[in-house]
């Protein structure tokens, strides 16, 4: 892909390029979501061994109100009544939170790679899809498709961080 070659192209290409993720649409790559703690945290409070234990612990999850479509009110597939103790807007925040010692979250699989922190029950997990999104008079724009290819292939190679065995 050529890059642009002064400002103004380059604003012009990402102004219609508009891409995003979304959970419905062509082309995306499967993700897994677990349920995370610190080992600072786990030395605290304990292990749990179920997911009715989860109610006995702090629990790190979403601003409730902020959720703006419930697919991604994850921690209720965990636990349906999931009451988080400390709510956190953002998935990175969350991860924060989490290494910080203030609870269990229900992280990203590929946000917590190579990071100091301890899957709990892993058996328990949530499965989704990103799938990439773009307008349909883009469709056959070349610098969309290269973006689009370089998005696909990139999540292929790295499969491994997006779903956990």
């Amino acid at each position: 892909m050529a890059s642009p070659s002064s400002p103004s192209e380059a604003e012009v290409f990402w102004d219609e390029f508009l891409c995003s993720l979304a959970d419905r649409g062509p082309r995306g790559t499967d993700y897994t979501l677990g349920l995370y703690a610190s080992t600072g945290y786990i030395a605290r409070r304990g292990r749990p061994d179920s997911v009715a234990d989860l109610a006995r612990h702090e629990l790190v999850g979403y601003v409730e109100d902020l959720i703006y479509t419930p697919e991604l009110n994850y921690a209720s597939d965990i636990l349906a009544d999931w009451r988080s103790t400390i709510e956190v807007a953002t998935a990175i925040g969350q991860v924060e939170a989490v290494r910080m010692g203030a609870g269990i979250g229900v992280l990203h699989d590929f946000m917590v790679a190579g990071l100091d922190l301890e899957p709990l029950l892993p058996e328990v997990r949530v499965e989704c899809s990103y799938w990439t999104v773009w307008h349909e008079n883009l469709k056959t724009d070349r610098r969309v498709q290269a973006v689009v290819e370089f998005l696909d292939q990139t999540a292929r190679a790295e499969r491994r961080l997006f779903v956990r065995a």
